[in-house]
Formats: C-alpha cells, structure tokens, sequence
C-alpha cells in the first residue's frame, strides 16, 4: 500500500506444467516427498541456488577477489534478479508479479558479460551521499539498453493505521538517462 513494489520478484513454487512454456522446469511430486509441499519451500531455494551460481561464476572469472573488499552487496543480488528477471503475465512491474519470473540462466549470462567487458561495466556498485549524483557515458549500439537500480533501503516509520499508502521509502535515488547532446532525458 505504500507505493513499493512486492513482490520484488516471483519464482516456481509448485508442480505446474502451464509454466513449462517458458523453458522452466517445475519440482515434480515424487514418492510423496513433494506431494502437498509447494509456496516458499520451493521458490525460494530456487532463486537461492540461482544467485549462488552467479556468485559462483563471478569467482571463476575473477579468481583475484578478495571476499573481505569484493563481496556483492545483497542490493546487487537482488538487482541482478530483477534486471535478469522474465516479464510474464502484465507488462512492467505490479504488484502480482513483481518485476518478473527469476531467470538463472539470464542472470548467470549477465555477470559473464561483465567479465567479457570489463568488471563494472554491466554491474556495477557504488556509494552515494544525500545530494550526491554520479554520472558516466555509456556507448549503445542500438540494441535494446536497460537499467535497473536498487540499494538498501532501511525500514520506513509505520503510522499505525493498517494499509496505510503514505510512502515509506527512506531513501529516494532517482535515475536521469539523457542521450549526449542532452536532447532525450528519461526519468
């Protein structure tokens, strides 16, 4: 009700073949280990494991990183799964399906990617202050160009009132693309 969106992303939860024609595959009931278990139990450790091979990958293109000073920040994980994330159902985020359905494979391709153009060029993190603003030119080749941003947010003061729309973000960064004349600025 406060105006974000959750959720952030949605993952296969159940035995469903309807999803299968998005190149998915779905736990099976088997034995009756799986039989009734569905929700959670299965989505979560499914976009668990995916980002554990994306960190996984990271370590065997930069074998040099120091965990101590090059861990991703969870904001990075999470950004990674909703830029990677397959749009299904309605087009752009709601609040139904989040950003879209978690692609491990999409994700894994993009921290690949990264290394092939150099570390930070298609992930990268950084720190900002409160009225900061960073900037950096990027080339596109008239392929399809997107960006997605996030940080952690530290929780919102509740009101009281349940269901309560007044907006609870903390922080508020906002992304400008403009093209380099500065005739076209997205916001």
């Amino acid at each position: 009700d406060d105006g974000r969106i959750k959720p952030d992303i949605m993952a296969v939860g159940e035995a469903d073949s309807s999803v299968r024609s998005y190149g998915l595959v779905t736990p099976i009931a088997d034995g009756g280990y799986t039989n009734g278990a569905d929700g959670t139990s299965f989505a979560a450790p499914s976009v668990t494991a995916g980002l554990g091979l994306c960190l996984q990958r990271r370590n065997q293109l930069f074998p040099g990183l120091d965990p101590s000073l090059d861990a991703w920040r969870s904001s990075t994980l999470k950004v990674l799964a909703i830029h990677t994330a397959d749009d299904v159902l309605n087009p752009g985020p709601d609040y139904q399906t989040g950003w879209g359905l978690f692609n491990a494979v999409s994700a894994v391709e993009l921290v690949e990617l990264d290394a092939q153009d150099g570390r930070g060029t298609h992930l990268k993190e950084l720190e900002m202050a409160v009225g900061v603003t960073n900037s950096w030119l990027v080339g596109v080749n008239g392929s399809e160009f997107k960006v997605t941003i996030g940080w952690n947010d530290p929780p919102g003061v509740p009101t009281g009132y349940a269901d309560d729309p007044t907006p609870m973000l903390v922080n508020d960064i906002d992304l400008w693309i403009e093209t380099e004349d500065g005739a076209q600025v997205f916001r």
